[in-house]
């Protein structure tokens, strides 16, 4: 797999509040990770468990070389289970997605993205209601080469 680089800052946070989300160029990935910056422990919900991981509450908006895409980091799961993380104040859960691997999946057009500079913005959203958090975060916008 090849490494998306940054191209500064290598962190992108969204503004301050209870919960915070973050992207950063990781090792052959964009790193995602939803930060409890509050006081008490929060309920987020992770990740579906399938015949792999979908990430179905989080998207990526890229930018910067033709027109823009938002890649859905989820997909169809006929049997499939919820994770529900309890994030203590001041704890993050990460999770890395490789853009290129989203990019090519059906429902985001199935589609490489071509080589070059890009700006992504990560967005987590949960509208089930439920003992968890519901809402919608972005993170500031992050700018990552694709070789």
């Amino acid at each position: 797999m090849q490494q998306p680089t940054s191209t500064a800052p290598s962190t992108a946070t969204s503004q301050p509040l209870a919960m915070s989300l973050t992207a950063g160029a990781g090792p052959g990935a964009v790193v995602i990770s939803l930060t409890n910056n509050g006081t008490t422990p929060l309920s987020v919900l992770s990740h579906v468990e399938a015949a792999r991981t979908l990430l179905i509450w989080y998207s990526v908006e890229v930018t910067g070389i033709g027109a823009p895409r938002r890649l859905a980091l989820g997909g169809a799961a006929n049997e499939a289970a919820a994770i529900t993380v309890e994030l203590p104040p001041g704890r993050s859960l990460s999770h890395e997605v490789d853009l290129q691997r989203a990019a090519l999946e059906p429902h985001n057009g199935a589609a490489r993205l071509a080589p070059g500079s890009y700006r992504i913005t990560a967005t987590y959203t949960v509208t089930e209601p439920g003992p968890h958090w519901v809402g919608s975060i972005s993170s500031a916008p992050l700018g990552v080469t694709l070789p």
